[in-house]
């Protein structure tokens, strides 16, 4: 699998506008939204089957009205890792927001990351390692952040 270090704006709108509102409605996070080279990643199962969960959720589903997670965002957030994550990443933590938005979580011993997908082409990060600690919030360039999460594996 190929790491791809920008995302395109139609990129995670095109599998939406392929199927149609009603099709994404009844097939939470089309599992067509990523084409992996061979076979997908180790990672890539218990990923997509928490979002798809989490797109199971209702409103006020943490009972402080946070948000339901919609399922182009799912389809985004799973899109998002597919271009930064290699097979030897590893499995991050898969939670909600209150805003309806997904983040990842990855909890090692001397490095700890947040990305929330805020948006199909904006993400928001946290770093925390060894020598360095950083928020940052990215656009279309990932190319920082893909540095990052090779440096997980």
């Amino acid at each position: 699998m190929q790491c791809s270090t920008a995302i395109s704006g139609t990129s995670f709108a095109a599998n939406a506008e392929a199927v149609g509102e009603r099709a994404i409605r009844e097939y939470p996070v089309a599992e067509a939204a990523l084409a992996f080279e061979n076979i997908p990643p180790k990672w890539y199962p218990p990923v997509l089957h928490r979002c798809m969960a989490l797109v199971q959720l209702e409103d006020n589903w943490d009972t402080y009205k946070g948000r339901r997670v919609e399922v182009l965002r799912a389809d985004a957030a799973c899109h998002l890792l597919g271009l930064l994550m290699s097979e030897d990443t590893p499995i991050p933590q898969v939670v909600p927001t209150p805003r309806g938005n997904i983040q990842f979580e990855w909890h090692l011993e001397d490095q700890y990351l947040e990305l929330e997908v805020l948006a199909p082409t904006r993400v928001a990060a946290y770093f925390q390692g060894p020598e360095e600690e950083w928020e940052e919030e990215f656009g279309p360039d990932l190319t920082k952040l893909a540095e990052v999460i090779r440096r997980l594996g």
